[in-house]
């Protein structure tokens, strides 16, 4: 009886965080692009020990266990969950806050607990210069590092890449992450405590739904331009609201406004949030 993440998928439940692949003993799982989406392929190294199910926030996430492990005692408000403040935040560093997603809070915030010695290092997500609408996952080890990866990237993430890699480097490591990714690392704590004294730090994005990267390939196209041709894609840029910005090879930049006409025509809503560029899981969160 196959007990692996192959059901997850069958069933329509993944949605590419990459936390199975990391937490599978026997390297069993390899992750290919199928739909414009990281799926997990199981090989013939499995020993269906049901570790990538019980780490899996696809299948199920059960905050009531959450809030037990992580806090002792179940949140008065369900929705909001357990915290100490609610704030609304922004950085007071103005090149941050500009050049920023949504005021850029995150990203002083891991500034803030690298210089104060709080973490040694933050896995972040940054677009890769040799093919530049693809996410690579890094460790920021500086301020320099932690500023190249400021910025929304609309397009899929797969966490897998630097989590094991932590495992055998001194000191402690923060990360940002979708709900999903999140939820998928909590689960995984659970199963592997190194991980859990490690990574001491859990930076949560807003997320409506995970975009595959056909949308970006989508907008790219109704605009003309021709993938293999762009060097340099930010998805938000110039202040908030932003704009996408598309630098090619040839040295030609072109700015993109976020919303143009209405609301309906904007690229945020072409991109991220039509249902044809997103996990079916996603509509369930």
């Amino acid at each position: 009886m196959d007990k692996s993440i192959t059901k997850v998928v069958e069933k329509d439940l993944c949605h590419g965080c990459g936390i199975c692949k990391t937490a599978c003993p026997t390297d069993a799982i390899e992750f290919t692009i199928r739909k414009g989406l990281y799926i997990p392929i199981v090989n013939n190294k499995c020993i269906n020990c049901e570790i990538c199910l019980k780490t899996c926030p696809g299948i199920s996430f059960d905050y009531i266990k959450q809030n037990n492990v992580l806090f002792n005692e179940q949140p008065d408000d369900v929705w909001i969950g357990h915290f100490k403040g609610l704030y609304l935040a922004y950085s007071n560093d103005f090149d941050i806050r500009f050049n920023s997603s949504s005021g850029g809070a995150l990203t002083s915030l891991l500034i803030y607990a690298l210089e104060n010695k709080v973490i040694d290092g933050a896995i972040l997500v940054k677009m890769n210069e040799q093919n530049p609408l693809m996410p690579e996952l890094f460790i920021a080890n500086d301020k320099k590092g932690i500023l190249g990866a400021m910025g929304s990237k609309y397009c899929a993430v797969s966490i897998d890449a630097k989590i094991k890699d932590i495992i055998n480097k001194r000191g402690n490591y923060a990360i940002t992450g979708l709900p999903c990714h999140i939820h998928g690392l909590r689960k995984y704590q659970q199963v592997n405590k190194s991980i859990k004294d490690k990574l001491i730090l859990s930076l949560g994005l807003f997320c409506s739904n995970t975009a595959s990267f056909y949308g970006t390939e989508f907008f790219l196209r109704k605009k003309g331009i021709n993938l293999k041709d762009v060097k340099e894609i930010k998805y938000r840029s110039g202040g908030w609201l932003g704009n996408i910005s598309v630098l090619d090879k040839f040295g030609n930049k072109i700015n993109f406004p976020r919303v143009a006409n209405n609301n309906r025509d904007s690229i945020l809503h072409k991109i991220s949030f039509h249902t044809d560029f997103s996990p079916i899981r996603c509509l369930l969160c």
